[in-house]
């Protein structure tokens, strides 16, 4: 071995030992571990040292047979063909994209096969966690050693693992060029794909799948509205027919994503009389993103404080944000991780698949890509959601029900405040139990048109990994277009027919509507509080927002109507219930409209409820609220 070598692969060595852990989408105040300490001076010198034997390593493929994987170190199976390597994205800072490439296992399924594309989130978190922990074909056993995996997405498709945006897992860029904003990611992927196609001929003009989760909540949107955009006018390039996308557990829409109390209380970890102090929060946490701050310390706050409320203590095990079912530090998740950490900075293991000109060395978690994006975290990509939705794109939301840092309830929010073409179906639609093996449900799902939500049972932020058979189930049903509607969901109110009642007597006709007296409904920042006179008899009340159609349940006036969006007229309608019948629809409030503006000098995310009023719904300063008496 030369000095040269024995140099790198020390540095190699001496990397991997700095190497942070992250968690898959990063609550910072939780997840920035410090990593061990080396002297600034040495390590740059490691670095630098790597960065320039390899940088002239790379070599472009010259066909696809370049990047054929004929052997794999530490596995001793056959296995169908598959292929990995690297792709140039940015010929000035040599910025390239890793890629691994699987062929279907059913050789019958070839020839009309789709592509699905799996991405990982983090930001910065690669997508070897898809490939050997969660959907891929490999799993790494304890001893190191390669093992298949049975329910690997690639039984009857193309499945490529892509690690992006540059400088994520074996990607690289050199001169500190990572990205900083989703126009260059998309731009890099959508130049990755033509790459990919124009050496894998065989990949053109198949339908192509998006699929991923966390944060790839966000990439995904964007990706394929900007693909959208931009094949539109590049008729030159490779069409890249983009038919659908699976999202897990994503990251979407912050805005009403971060507060997770409604979860955390569903699930006992908070009690009721902890819920006010958070929706408080919640409201700063809103407000500052409407002010376009997109890190706020409110809305890391949302999440800190129930963690740190389900276990008190420093050295104590809070609950894992990522899985519910468990008390853990979230820097041990996922499990295995270190094992695949081990396999892919084996310099064997770097040969077999092409990346030996790759620089550094290889995390589950990268720091470098992450810092560029991380305040950014509050950004949502709702509008390109739209449009791509409003574009034909079928798309899958599916979220485990025990993860909590994109919980199912958040998902189900953001869904039902999306304005697209078939929204109104949308809400209206019924609720279906998506069945398994031996008469037990998988989860829940509701559709409509192009739009699908499946709740998974019995798994955490990690679909695949907890529930293999049904995630495989699930992605062969999405690609064939199959239903995921096994049994109806009935939504059952009982009605005076299902009542007892005496012989001769008549049934009890609906209660009368409520009355709402001027002054009934004031407006806050995201939320407003209405009034209504209580019906004689009425068991509980019914309260609607018009538009988005937002229904909150109360038992007796007033009802907080939360979750507005900041700007727009919002009117309310109220209907009261008695024995098992709901009265017509009160008429409609006058509107009010929630984001106010605030008086000079008045603190803008005031805690204290009285304050909000006197400062910014006080006599018509949220728009035209009804004055009082």
């Amino acid at each position: 071995m030369t000095m040269a070598r024995h140099l790198a692969r020390h540095a190699l060595l001496v990397l991997v030992l700095l190497a942070p852990s992250l968690g898959r989408r990063r609550v910072p105040s939780h997840d920035e571990a410090p990593r061990r300490q080396l002297g600034e001076e040495t390590r740059e010198e490691y670095e630098d040292l790597i960065h320039q034997r390899r940088r002239l390593e790379y070599e472009a493929p010259r066909g696809p047979d370049d990047h054929l994987v004929s052997s794999l170190p530490k596995f001793s199976s056959s296995y169908s063909d598959h292929w990995a390597g690297l792709l140039t994205v940015d010929q000035e800072h040599q910025g390239r994209l890793f890629y691994w490439l699987f062929e279907p296992k059913e050789e019958s399924a070839r020839a009309n096969a789709p592509l699905v594309i799996w991405l990982n989130g983090g930001p910065g978190c690669s997508s070897m966690d898809g490939l050997f922990i969660e959907n891929g074909p490999f799993r790494i056993d304890p001893e190191g050693k390669i093992k298949k995996h049975d329910y690997g997405w690639n039984q009857k498709a193309y499945v490529v693992y892509v690690d992006q945006p540059v400088g994520t897992g074996l990607s690289y860029i050199h001169d500190d060029a990572y990205r900083g904003d989703d126009a260059a990611i998309a731009k890099d992927f959508y130049v990755f794909l033509q790459e990919l196609l124009t050496l894998h001929e065989g990949l053109q003009g198949r339908d192509i799948y998006f699929s991923g989760e966390s944060h790839a909540g966000h990439y995904i949107p964007y990706m394929i509205d900007y693909i959208i955009t931009r094949q539109a006018g590049d008729r030159d390039d490779h069409d890249l027919n983009v038919v659908g996308a699976a999202i897990g557990n994503g990251w979407t829409d912050p805005y009403h994503q971060y507060a997770v109390t409604d979860y955390a209380w569903s699930r006992g970890i908070i009690g009721v009389q902890q819920i006010p102090t958070l929706n408080v929060l919640e409201d700063s946490c809103q407000a500052s993103l409407r002010a376009q701050r997109y890190s706020s310390p409110a809305c890391f706050d949302l999440m800190d404080k129930i963690v740190d409320a389900s276990n008190p203590g420093r050295s104590a095990e809070p609950v894992l944000y990522y899985d519910t079912r468990v008390y853990e530090s979230s820097a041990s998740f996922p499990p295995d991780k270190q094992r695949v950490e081990t396999y892919l900075n084996n310099g064997d293991v770097r040969s077999a698949l092409h990346v030996s000109s790759t620089p550094q060395a290889f995390v589950e978690c990268a720091n470098k890509p992450y810092n560029k994006l991380k305040y950014h975290d509050g950004l949502g990509v709702t509008d390109e959601l739209v449009r791509v939705l409003d574009a034909g794109v079928r798309v899958l939301f599916y979220s485990g029900i025990h993860d909590m840092i994109c919980n199912y309830m958040g998902t189900e929010k953001l869904l039902h405040q999306l304005e697209w073409q078939h929204d109104s179906e949308w809400r209206k639609a019924d609720r279906h139990v998506w069945m398994g093996d031996a008469g037990k449900p998988w989860g829940y799902v509701k559709s409509a048109n192009n739009l699908q939500f499946l709740i998974v049972l019995d798994a955490g932020h990690m679909v695949p990994m907890d529930q293999p058979k049904p995630s495989l189930d699930m992605i062969n049903r999405f690609i064939e277009g199959r239903s995921f509607q096994d049994k109806h969901q009935e939504a059952y109110v009982p009605t005076t027919k299902d009542l007892p009642h005496r012989d001769g007597e008549e049934e009890p006709g609906p209660p009368a509507a409520p009355l709402l007296p001027s002054g009934s409904v004031i407006a806050f920042n995201s939320s407003a509080l209405v009034h209504f006179t209580e019906v004689p008899g009425a068991e509980s009340y019914l309260v609607t927002s018009i538009p988005d159609l937002l229904e909150v349940p109360v038992e007796a006036p007033p009802a907080r109507v939360r979750h507005l969006r900041h700007g727009i007229p919002y009117s309310f309608r109220v209907r009261a219930v008695a024995g098992g019948q709901m009265s017509e629809p009160s008429v409609a409030t006058s509107p009010v409209v929630p984001g106010c503006a605030f008086e000079e000098g008045a603190p803008e995310d005031d805690p204290e409820e009285d304050n909000y009023v006197s400062y910014c719904c006080g006599r018509g300063v949220c728009g035209r609220a009804e004055e009082s008496g």
